[in-house]
């Protein structure tokens, strides 16, 4: 099992302009009463998002598998599912007032703080996580690469990216997010 690995907060690995905005949204977000107002999206279709995400989960979990890396985990919004799924959990946020937030609820996390390209090279998980990431990454290449690099063989991934079809609200409000079609993903 890897060891607990930090980023020097004053130190960023690669300084981009999209990484510090997104940075900054989700450190103020960390303040926020409770999940649904932490999630970046807000409360809407909180407790919808969970119960689909813990379909996914369920069917496609590996058999006999024990841990998760959870990227761009925030606050913990999943940790207790993985907990009733009894998997080890291993979580990758950038944002130093999330993590602090998934620690205080979730003692037993590991939690690294940083980038994907951050994380222990050792660290392998059975399962691996991405909900809305993958729209602020700016190399998306190299970014499913890595993942793919930490997946247990037989591992799976789930991840999750804005449509470029979607209705969603905030694809006209935000201009720092990324969309994709079908075939782009």
């Amino acid at each position: 099992m890897p060891e607990k690995h930090t980023i020097d907060p004053r130190r960023p690995s690669r300084p981009n302009r999209l990484e510090d905005y997104w940075r900054e949204r989700f450190d103020q977000s960390a303040a926020l009463a409770d999940d649904a107002a932490r999630n970046i999206g807000r409360s809407y279709g909180h407790a919808v998002r969970r119960a689909v995400f813990l379909e996914l989960i369920e069917r496609h979990l590996p058999a006999g598998a024990r841990s998760v890396l959870d990227i761009g985990c925030g606050s913990g919004t999943y940790f207790d599912i993985y907990d009733k799924l009894g998997l080890e959990i291993h979580g990758l946020d950038f944002s130093a007032a999330q993590l602090e937030q998934a620690q205080r609820r979730h003692p037993h996390a590991h939690l690294i703080r940083g980038e994907l390209a951050d994380a222990p090279p050792e660290l392998r998980a059975d399962l691996i996580v991405c909900i809305g990431v993958v729209q602020v990454v700016t190399d998306l290449e190299d970014f499913i690469a890595r993942m793919a690099a930490h997946a247990q063989p037989g591992g799976r991934v789930i991840l999750s990216c804005l449509n470029r079809l979607s209705i969603w609200p905030g694809r006209l409000l935000d201009p720092h997010l990324r969309f994709f079609s079908r075939g782009e993903m």
